[in-house]
């Protein structure tokens, strides 16, 4: 399970950074990078704006890469809790509604499994040095595995609060 959720991290890790260098493309904010002020001012830094801001982005310790991905393996572990105890009480009737007592059980315990299985003491950066030394088919087939399984925690999410 913790080798799962890791390659489940850093494939999520790595769409998101795709997504970084993709929105750096079309992102009009760039602009602002050749306005002569401010570009004199990371010349007397002797910095390269967009490598900085690149470096903000794609830190696997703290970027905003990370946390994103962080945030959408922490959902879908929620979503996947949360839509097992919709169905299962609608199933046998347990409960009419699901009260906040269960979401708040659902958060707390994907958060539990997170930290215990990818963040305590920092795993997912041993993982990553194993996953990057994979084959770029074998890394495309684990993002597209770990894309559909997004898509599929929230269709089931939408059809365990459908069902019956």
């Amino acid at each position: 399970m913790e080798k799962t959720l890791n390659s489940f991290l850093y494939c999520i890790y790595l769409m998101e950074v795709k997504l970084h260098y993709l929105s750096n493309h079309i992102n009009p904010a760039w602009l602002l990078l050749y306005v002569p002020f401010i570009k004199k001012k990371w010349e007397r830094k002797n910095q390269d704006p967009v490598k900085e801001l690149n470096k903000l982005y794609t830190d696997k310790v703290s970027g905003f890469s990370i946390w994103i991905a962080e945030g959408i393996l922490m959902g879908v572990i929620f979503l996947i809790l949360i839509s097992s105890v919709f169905l299962i009480s609608r199933i046998f009737n347990f409960v009419e509604n699901v009260s906040m007592f269960h979401f708040i059980i659902c958060v707390s315990l994907s958060m539990f499994i997170c930290y215990l299985y990818v963040f305590k003491n920092d795993k997912y950066l041993d993982y990553f040095e194993q996953f990057e030394k994979w084959p770029k088919k074998r890394k495309r087939k684990y993002i597209i595995l770990s894309f559909f399984t997004v898509l599929a925690t929230i269709a089931y999410f939408f059809l365990s609060m459908m069902c019956c």
